[in-house]
């Protein structure tokens, strides 16, 4: 990180050309409001904002290769007026992530941004505030909890860490199939149980690292890692706009103090802080209100593909679902193989991409959906290791009745869809 001073200036300076090239770049924090109310839920738990909310650096990336990063990013500079206009607009946010103290949070609203711009008018009716966050949950799924009439929309830093390295692994796989199967089979090890991802001296951010740019694929890999977040985020959101922040019951789910691994948690800040709050109440919906927030996110996510910045992007929205409901299915099967029972309210991972699946060929999105088909490989491979584990069927006479009454509820038009009306 650079000293305050110079990271000023140098925002400054990355301003200053964007403006002179007519680039617009996104804001630091697109939602600063929400960080006030996050930081004041957080205060209410006893918990220190700075602990909890941590700075995003390069922190995933191994020391001895972040002068290298520096030097890329100077050769950067001094080639701008090369660039054209779209190159240059991610390369300066690069170097403006990379300078700046960018907190969890505010990274998570910036990929949220697209989806809080679609859906805004359905937000505004529920007359509920939001704010995204992150908390050290140990469950891979999110969570919604109100909050002094605000939404508190909550995201697992473990689980947006496995995000990101099946991402980087799965285009890891196309130079070595081997090396990408054991890595992602070991991480999903170590979060299981220790909810947490491995940090930057373990040997899978070397690989990461050497892979992630992998015949230029890197922004593959990224577009899905922030496509498999906003899936996350996008379901927590759906909970606040269908209202069930208002009807569900509140029930606790345990922080990642109560996990058994206490070598990796030790080099956590928060967790002295956690003590006096070792689970925090969020909302339970039912399963059927589970289903519909899935439905919610992956429609919102097929509409915020409408939006100027995000057109084309229906194959990584396609894949986002799959990704983190896939992973989901790993660490189901990876939890009971260890016998560790996580009293999760969500319907099984499994039934929730059978649904998806469905709604993909429902809204026509089936030859957008190529990514998303790699991606289910990849998935199936890392769960052929555990003894119960299975993908989602082609057809379910019992989840097509399940998904029925999702779909109906959700106000989908089941006209033509035959494979879901006739097998039932």
């Amino acid at each position: 990180m650079l000293g305050a001073g110079d990271s000023d200036e140098l925002v400054s300076a990355i301003e200053a050309l964007a403006a002179e090239r007519k680039i617009r770049l996104p804001p630091i924090d697109p939602f600063p409001e929400q960080q006030a109310i996050y930081e004041r839920y957080l205060l209410s738990m006893g918990l220190d904002p700075k602990d909890v909310d941590q700075i995003a650096d390069l922190q995933r990336v191994p020391e001895q290769n972040r002068a290298m990063i520096r030097a890329a990013l100077l050769q950067g500079i001094l080639s701008m007026d090369k660039m054209a206009d779209d190159e240059l607009r991610t390369f300066l946010m690069l170097v403006r992530t990379s300078s700046t103290e960018h907190r969890a949070s505010s990274l998570l609203r910036i990929i949220s941004q697209p989806l809080l711009t679609i859906c805004a008018d359905e937000i505004a009716s529920s007359e509920m505030s939001i704010a995204i966050g992150v908390m050290p949950m140990r469950w891979f799924n999110g969570q919604s909890t109100p909050y002094s009439g605000s939404a508190m929309c909550l995201a697992s830093m473990g689980s947006l860490d496995l995000i990101e390295i099946f991402c980087v692994l799965f285009m890891a796989r196309l130079k070595d199939p081997q090396y990408a199967l054991v890595q992602m089979r070991e991480a999903v090890e170590i979060y299981v149980n220790t909810g947490s991802v491995k940090p930057a001296e373990f040997e899978l951010a070397q690989g990461l690292h050497d892979f992630s740019d992998y015949k230029g694929k890197n922004g593959v890999a990224v577009g899905m890692t922030t496509a498999a977040e906003q899936f996350l985020v996008a379901h927590e959101l759906g909970h606040v706009s269908l209202r069930h922040l208002s009807d569900a019951t509140l029930g606790a789910t345990p922080c990642r103090e109560l996990l058994s691994e206490p070598s990796l948690l030790s080099r956590m800040p928060w967790r002295a802080t956690a003590k006096k709050h070792t689970a925090i109440q969020v909302i339970q919906p039912s399963h059927s209100d589970e289903y519909c927030a899935d439905q919610w996110a992956f429609h919102t996510m097929l509409r915020a593909s409408t939006l100027p910045d995000e057109e084309g992007k229906e194959p990584l929205y396609c894949a986002g679902a799959t990704i983190f409901l896939g992973l989901a299915m790993i660490i189901e099967s990876a939890s009971r193989a260890k016998g560790i029972m996580i009293p999760d309210t969500h319907p099984s991972a499994l039934n929730r991409l059978y649904l998806i699946q469905l709604a993909t060929e429902l809204h026509g999105f089936h030859e957008e959906a190529y990514i998303a088909r790699r991606v289910c490989e990849f998935i199936e491979e890392i769960g052929a290791c555990y003894p119960d584990f299975a993908m989602p069927p082609i057809l379910s006479r019992d989840l097509n009745q399940v998904a029925l009454e999702v779909f109906r509820k959700m106000g989908y038009s089941l006209d033509g869809a035959t494979y879901i009306t006739d097998f039932v």
